[in-house]
């Protein structure tokens, strides 16, 4: 209990105003005098470029058919002015998260993720449509030379047969 009025009563002094009472100041330190011995400024001469006094543009571009996937992301101060950022993630195993694109202050990121999405879907679908047709049409040559083939030996065959017939034609005619 004694400790709670000691604090109380040290408290109340330090926040009275004693102007009454001045104290006697020892001594006034400044750092003035040594200041050049310790505090180092450094002057730059080139001008400093600021992102908020200006527009900065910047250009990345990604060919649509090596992106894997689009990443909607929103931090904290993003979330205050309702604006998300995009990630366009590249196709690749090796390759470092900084080759990815990154878009920040974006107002409708699923819109955008959506077109990129079904552009993307709609280029996949016609290679793998033409992959197809390419093979189906492989496939036909394959029948058709298959075809072209036996026409040939279905014709040499023929050949030999008229051979033959001539041989033994002949051949009767030297025993008759």
């Amino acid at each position: 209990m004694e400790e709670v009025v000691e604090i109380d009563t040290l408290e109340k002094s330090l926040l009275e105003n004693n102007d009454e009472e001045e104290e006697e100041v020892l001594y006034a330190a400044s750092f003035r005098e040594m200041e050049k011995n310790f505090v180092k400024y450094q002057t730059v001469t080139r001008p400093v470029p600021f992102p908020c006094f200006g527009v900065l543009h910047k250009e990345k571009h990604v060919l649509l058919h090596s992106v894997a996937d689009v990443v909607v992301e929103q931090g904290y101060l993003q979330s205050l002015f309702g604006v998300y950022s995009l990630r366009i993630e590249n196709v690749g195993v090796r390759r470092p998260p900084s080759d990815d694109v990154k878009i920040l202050g974006v107002a409708n990121p699923n819109a955008f993720r959506k077109a990129v999405m079904m552009r993307l879907s709609n280029i996949r679908n016609e290679i793998v449509s033409r992959q197809v047709a390419t093979l189906e049409d492989a496939s036909h040559s394959g029948e058709m030379l298959l075809l072209q083939k036996l026409e040939e030996i279905g014709s040499s065959v023929k050949r030999m047969q008229t051979l033959l017939e001539e041989q033994q034609s002949q051949a009767t005619e030297s025993i008759d």
